[in-house]
């Protein structure tokens, strides 16, 4: 069958290709010419070629920075309505993270193999933080959707993220009247009419996104609607009926897909349940990016990798039942380190020095955890710091490698690599009664290994470490990593 070819407004004429995307206004698709992708705007979308080049037009006198966004670079010539706009080679949609492309013999290995649950987190963190930055410039998204949102690279790694169909951008302050939207992640509000596209509907399409990335589940299907006829599934897009975990309300209730403690930490569990319940008819009671990023980045950084050689998931924790979910392998060597505020203002108070202290136990403060997995490396990155405003792409700029070990004893000792720029500094306190500690300043390159005695088991003794990681210049308010639970 011949191919469709479109030709742009400079006369440059594409082929098209895979379809690799889409939202509610049209279809993308690769360029078989390669660098390209091609959105054509579906007939009946109520503009003409005139009117999408004023938006294109209105799109690149946009602020973005260096947001990794698609932008709309010519647009087509008629009898096609539509654009072209530059391609990541090897890029898929987010999609593939939610259903497989082809039958799968195992969901199981599907779901490892695709990014498992570390590299979901990983990936919805990076979309949060993509939208965060838009939405800080007065912007709106318009039409988010998993056929919206392209992925290159591996989420268990390395990944970069790319968002297409963009002509929708449009000022948050914007009398705009067009109602642009995907089926399944359009806002109650937005549906309905009574409002056009704004920030608050991006936070609903964000929230439905994520449910279904770590789940596989509309948040809005439960089992009588996904078997009802059309008309139930459009009453629960609508915002009419209660979401598939509403603890007060079961009328919409889900027993497919996997259970849900094995995807959805507590945190997250929160979280979902503000944006579905209260934000299913109060906008305002969404969860805001910010606490999103925050909360999947600390739900990524407390996976555990599990050791068995078949099964490769990452997973949280139960202290009931400390074995891998998945395959019930045992609980192998792990190593928590905790996040603490050091104040230079504060008074020192041995043995915790200038620490911010909890109040009501008048020890350390704990803002923040990782979960490090016995020969598995992990990284610490700039979004460890603390600092907030960051583009999407400095968060994961690298500051120091980790590799945890574990001996025959069950001692466990951690080979920390810096590798940014700057040295690390290291305070190490030999005794409680030790006034001014010594410190060890490891410059980038080059390997520090602590000793930690104590192997993490869960409902033992945790591991006696006294080493800290400064993550800042002594005379200022910073983070500090302490290896190990006891201070």
């Amino acid at each position: 069958m011949k191919q469709l070819q479109v030709i742009d407004e400079r006369g440059t004429r594409f082929t098209l290709g895979t379809r690799i995307g889409g939202g509610g206004q049209g279809e993308v698709f690769a360029a078989a010419e390669g660098g390209i992708a091609i959105k054509l705007i579906r007939s009946g979308a109520g503009m003409d070629t005139d009117a999408l080049r004023r938006r294109l037009e209105r799109v690149r006198r946009m602020d973005l920075g260096d947001l990794p966004l698609a932008r709309p670079e010519t647009v087509l010539r008629p009898p096609q309505l539509g654009y072209t706009m530059p391609l990541m080679a090897g890029t898929r949609p987010l999609t593939t993270l939610i259903h497989p492309e082809r039958d799968e013999a195992s969901p199981a290995r599907w779901f490892f193999e695709s990014g498992g649950l570390r590299g979901r987190l990983r990936v919805l963190a990076a979309l949060g933080r993509v939208l965060h930055q838009l939405h800080s410039r007065g912007l709106v998204y318009g039409d988010l959707s998993p056929g919206n949102v392209l992925l290159s690279g591996d989420p268990r790694e390395e990944f970069n993220l790319h968002l297409i169909d963009c002509d929708n951008l449009r000022s948050d302050a914007a009398s705009d009247p067009t109602r642009i939207y995907t089926p399944g992640y359009a806002a109650p509000e937005l549906l309905s009419g009574r409002v056009g596209a704004d920030t608050l509907c991006d936070l609903h399409a964000f929230a439905v996104v994520a449910h279904e990335c770590l789940t596989g589940l509309h948040p809005f299907v439960g089992d009588a609607v996904a078997a009802g006829e059309p008309e139930a599934e459009e009453r629960a897009y609508a915002g009419e009926l209660p979401w598939i975990e509403d603890q007060a309300d079961c009328s919409n209730a889900c027993t497919r897909g996997v259970p849900r403690d094995r995807v959805l930490s507590a945190s997250t569990r929160e979280l979902f349940e503000k944006a579905f319940g209260p934000g299913r008819t109060n906008p305002a009671a969404r969860p805001r990016l910010v606490e999103w990023v925050s909360v999947l980045d600390q739900a990524a950084d407390m996976t555990l990798h599990c050791s068995a050689p078949s099964c490769s998931a990452t997973y949280f924790v139960q202290k009931e039942n400390p074995a891998c979910p998945w395959c019930g392998h045992h609980l192998p060597h792990n190593l928590v380190l905790t996040w603490l505020l050091w104040d230079p203002r504060n008074p020192d108070r041995s043995p915790y020095g200038r620490l911010l202290l909890d109040p009501a136990k008048s020890t350390p403060r704990a803002i923040a955890w990782m979960r490090l997995t016995a020969g598995v490396p992990a990284r610490l990155e700039a979004r460890h710091l603390g600092h907030e405003g960051e583009p999407p792409g400095a968060a994961h700029r690298p500051i120091a490698r980790l590799l945890l070990s574990a001996t025959s004893d069950s001692n466990l000792s951690c080979k920390v690599t810096p590798e940014g720029d700057s040295p690390l500094r290291f305070v190490r306190r030999f005794s409680k009664a030790d006034p001014s500690p010594p410190e060890k300043v490891v410059p980038p390159g080059k390997p520090i290994t602590l000793a930690i005695t104590g192997g993490e088991k869960l409902g033992g003794h945790p591991p006696d470490s006294r080493a800290y990681l400064h993550l800042g210049p002594p005379d200022t308010l910073h983070r500090v990593i302490r290896f190990g639970a006891k201070a």
